[in-house]
């Protein structure tokens, strides 16, 4: 993992989530629960927004900073700007949440009602 430097994340998976398969490519058949303990145990690697969903080293992340800060000044994408105003309730309801304890992104509740069956469908 140190000399990857990045390794881009995919919640949506068709053969398998997309963080597993460039090890798989350079390592062969491995134990895909690897990955998961070695980038979240001992805080040495964090989650982060590059051009997509990315875990980077810890020691990396002074290089993202100035994408935090143009994110905190709202200096980020039109849709995410006008999401945040048109569901600001929603948004102050998952930070409630994410305060009262760590939990995954599929267990915060979401009060809209799905449109269909599919992942996303809101």
């Amino acid at each position: 993992m140190g000399r990857v430097g990045l390794l881009q994340l995919d919640s949506v998976p068709v053969v398998m989530r997309t963080q597993y398969l460039p090890l798989f490519a350079r390592l062969g058949p491995y134990d895909a629960t690897l990955l998961d303990r070695v980038a979240y145990r001992d805080d040495e690697w964090f989650e982060t927004w590059c051009h997509e969903a990315s875990l980077m080293p810890v020691e990396d992340e002074p290089l993202m900073r100035w994408h935090k800060a143009r994110a905190a000044a709202g200096q980020t994408w039109k849709g995410l700007v006008e999401f945040a105003a048109a569901n600001q309730g929603y948004l102050d309801e998952v930070l409630d949440q994410v305060r009262q304890r760590p939990l995954a992104p599929a267990e915060l509740v979401d009060p809209r009602p799905r449109d269909g069956a599919w992942w996303g469908d809101r």
